[in-house]
């Protein structure tokens, strides 16, 4: 794993476009968002926080990608979501780790 904030910042960007692929409005506030926080965190120079900002910003990515599943307007005008493989496992996983919460 990484701590150097610029693979960290690529990390982000290539979760968002798969996050967010297709949705403009969405891929433009999300690539604002981060590169604001990025630009708030320039000036740390403390190994220890620089580590710690790395590691949220990798499981943010990580989230994004995992969690995020888009849902489009289909032609009956309901909205559909396109869940794949990725999205399945982290679900099943989820309930096999806490069989007693609903899903």
């Amino acid at each position: 794993m990484s701590n150097k904030p610029l693979a960290v910042y690529r990390l982000f960007l290539r979760s968002i476009r798969t996050a967010f692929k297709g949705d403009a409005f969405m891929l433009t506030s999300a690539k604002q968002e981060v590169r604001a926080r990025f630009q708030s965190a320039a000036g740390v120079t403390e190994p220890k926080e620089i580590e710690k900002l790395c590691a949220e910003g990798r499981d943010a990515a990580q989230f994004l990608t995992q969690y995020v599943v888009q849902a489009k307007l289909n032609d009956r005008g309901n909205f559909a979501m396109i869940v794949e493989p990725h999205h399945t496992d982290t679900v099943a996983e989820e309930a096999a780790l806490r069989p007693d919460k609903p899903l």
